[in-house]
């Protein structure tokens, strides 16, 4: 996608229609996988709040101190993600190792997740969006 916002879109609409095949179809031994993922990305995107809120709230309150075995635990993260594109190359491995971007990335796409459900469940009507469509009132 060649903007931000058209990838917003393209993943909305993506997002939008699996959530509404799911509801139209239900919970059937076909379906069964994909409500999992579903569910999986839910689990997601409450354990990334989660995560968040108590790397911030010790920080606003004063009491954020590095503890060694947290620290252990979110290298091994990082070097399982620089492992994983060791062959793409020093670029790949550059881009892996900060895990920022990799973590900004997953926000974007569980906002996209949030905004899904929010306008299933409210039944707003789904507009489709082309890349490099201005969007209309």
């Amino acid at each position: 996608m060649p903007t931000w916002r058209d990838l917003w879109w393209q993943r909305t609409r993506w997002t939008r229609g699996a959530l509404e095949n799911l509801r139209r179809y239900g919970l059937n031994p076909i379906t069964r996988r994909y409500w999992a993922q579903q569910a999986g990305i839910a689990v997601g995107v409450i354990a990334l709040l989660l995560y968040l809120l108590l790397m911030a709230l010790p920080a606003v309150i004063g009491g954020w101190h590095l503890r060694p075995f947290w620290i252990a635990v979110g290298l091994v993260f990082v070097l399982e993600r620089t492992v994983t594109v060791w062959s793409g190359g020093w670029r790949a491995r550059a881009l892996a190792f900060p895990l920022v971007i990799e973590l900004a990335y997953d926000i974007f796409i569980q906002a996209v997740f949030v905004r899904s459900v929010i306008d299933l469940l409210t039944r707003r009507t789904p507009r489709w969006h082309h890349p490099g469509e201005r969007e209309v009132p």
